[in-house]
This record gives C-alpha cells, sequence and structure tokens, in this order.
C-alpha cells in the first residue's frame, strides 16, 4: 500500500493509516509558526519556537525599528 501523500509503501493499509495520521495530518502542528520548520512532535516544535532564530531576528529588527 503506497502513500498518496509522499509516495512510502506500507505493508498493510493499518501502517498506511498510523503513518498518514502521525506523519501527515499532524504535520501542521508540529510546524513552527516563526520559520516553517516541520518538526518531529508539537513537544519540540513548543521547544523550538522558544528559541527560533527567525523570531529573535524579528524582535531585533522590531526594537531596531523603535530605536530609529
Amino acid at each position: 500500500t503506497r502513500c498518496d501523500i509522499c509516495s512510502k509503501e506500507y505493508s498493510t493499509a493499518k501502517a498506511l493509516a498510523h503513518h498518514k495520521r502521525q506523519v501527515h495530518v499532524a504535520e501542521s502542528e508540529r510546524t513552527c509558526s516563526h520559520c516553517a520548520k516541520v518538526l518531529a512532535t508539537t513537544q519540540s516544535r513548543n521547544r523550538h519556537e522558544a528559541d527560533c532564530p527567525e523570531l529573535k531576528k524579528q524582535v531585533w529588527v522590531s526594537r531596531a525599528s523603535q530605536i530609529l
């Protein structure tokens, strides 16, 4: 059985369904809102977002524009 989204092969329909739930359905929940990086879990996304380089860049630009 082949995933219609990423073309990975699975031996059973149950394995394919599990793959889709874990990888594709939840992908939007695991994507950093600052840089669009997709992480393995929502927990790792939360840790990443707290220290995201793009967020730091946005904060720096915002502070710099307030000074000018």
